[in-house]
């Protein structure tokens, strides 16, 4: 099986085929055909720090999109038999970002899209599980979509089947196992909806000093600031929004309790003295 270490035009007697479109950057490449009729698309290299795509199969497709800002992004491809990988445009990712798909399965990662270090993408679990009694496959391969501006924590683990909605943040560490909305942060594993309603803006808090407008708003683009809904469009509560008139009432309860208890405590460091005074008035 032939290694290719540039990115360049290609194709060979099996009806592969590399489309490199625009001037093309000098950076790490690794790509493998182990099958035939497979693509792989490169529509911007300008922003790429690496790319290793392995077809292991027969007619996949593999596409990195364009970009228009300042970022970077570095992929791990492997795709098995008639699947996809598509990569939408200034879609970020801080280190290598591995994408698995197989079985016809696809894996389309929407615009904007940031991805934190050591993140993985699998639309299949690379090996078949099966019930021992009908014989039933219980894995299959799955469709993973996210929609545009979507934002990876480190490490997150996106499983088979999976939807995530425009806007959605999920936290450190955490394993998509099931479709989440749009707008809203998910964390733990599997992940769950901890907060509704939010945005998240790529300025960078370490570079940038956040100033607001005369509404007391920060700078943001609109089309990215909705309310999060359900899957008919309708309004959704899937977690309780910080700022409700019950977390607030919540949190004075607490700060009730924590006096309360700091109260006792200096009750309680009272305790051996004045067990010392009644015992010198009994004598």
């Amino acid at each position: 099986m032939e290694t290719i270490s540039t990115l360049q035009e290609y194709s060979d007697e099996r009806g592969n085929t590399i489309e490199v479109h625009g001037e093309i950057s000098d950076f790490p490449v690794k790509i493998q055909f182990r099958g035939s009729n497979n693509r792989l698309i490169v529509q911007d290299t300008s922003m790429l720090r690496r790319l290793h795509v392995f077809f292991l199969g027969d007619n996949s497709v593999a596409t990195v999109g364009k970009f228009t800002r300042n970022t970077n992004a570095s992929w791990t491809f492997t795709l098995g038999y008639d699947s996809e990988i598509r990569i939408g445009t200034n879609v970020s990712t801080a280190s290598t970002c591995s994408v698995f798909a197989a079985e016809g399965a696809q894996v389309r990662i929407g615009n904007d899209c940031m991805i934190a270090a050591d993140c993985r993408i699998r639309a299949d679990d690379a090996h078949p599980i099966y019930d021992i009694e009908s014989g039933a496959r219980l894995n299959p391969s799955q469709n993973i979509v996210l929609r545009e501006h979507v934002w990876l924590a480190y490490g997150v683990m996106v499983m088979p089947g999976v939807t995530i909605g425009q806007g959605t943040v999920v936290g450190t560490l955490s394993v998509v196992t099931k479709s989440l909305p749009n707008n809203v942060v998910a964390v733990g594993t599997p992940a769950r909806v901890v907060r509704q309603n939010v945005a998240w803006e790529r300025t960078d808090i370490k570079k940038t000093r956040i100033e607001l407008d005369e509404d007391g708003l920060p700078p943001r683009r609109e089309k990215y600031w909705n309310p999060t809904v359900d899957k008919n469009g309708r309004a959704a509560k899937y977690a309780r929004s910080s700022n409700s008139a019950l977390d607030r009432r919540v949190g004075e309860l607490e700060q009730d309790l924590d006096r309360a208890l700091r109260a006792l405590g200096k009750l309680e460091s009272l305790w051996p003295i004045r067990a010392w005074v009644r015992l010198r008035k009994r004598s």
